[in-house]
């Protein structure tokens, strides 16, 4: 194979050979299967990287906006607009189970069971991932 048909093979991988350079090769490959066949592999992993290179691109996009002030605030401030809201309900729905003698004892007792599981999971959750979020090996694999 002389270098222009090299230089061809490269173009036509790369996706910037013209039309009439493509017809060429295409044309030249026509007798040649086992050269035909390595241009499918050039062109098969050019397309594979070229997919890594895109998606690193909009893992780095994802990052920025993950790192930007603006949206680490936005989810504190939604975090713990959540958290004081569901605490705030079931506060409530406690207080007045509590305060109402209808309301059997089992139930109040289970009610206060489920609401101090909920929160103690929920600190255990908490508490493992701020422990673990400077030191975890897979967030930049896991997307």
């Amino acid at each position: 194979m002389d270098e222009k048909t090299e230089i061809l093979m490269v173009k036509v991988t790369d996706n910037t050979a013209t039309a009439a350079e493509r017809e060429a090769l295409m044309d030249w490959l026509q007798d040649k299967p086992e050269l035909a066949r390595n241009l499918e592999q050039h062109q098969a992993l050019k397309a594979l990287t070229d997919g890594w290179v895109e998606r690193l691109e909009v893992d780095l996009l994802a990052d920025r906006h993950a790192q930007a002030p603006s949206t680490r605030w936005i989810h504190r401030a939604g975090f713990t607009f959540l958290l004081v809201g569901i605490l705030f309900m079931y506060g409530q729905i406690l207080w007045d189970s509590l305060m109402t003698p209808a309301i059997p004892t089992m139930v109040q007792l289970g009610l206060v069971g489920t609401l101090l599981g909920a929160l103690i999971l929920l600190a255990s959750v908490i508490s493992s991932q701020l422990k673990n979020r400077k030191t975890d090996r897979y967030k930049e694999v896991i997307r």
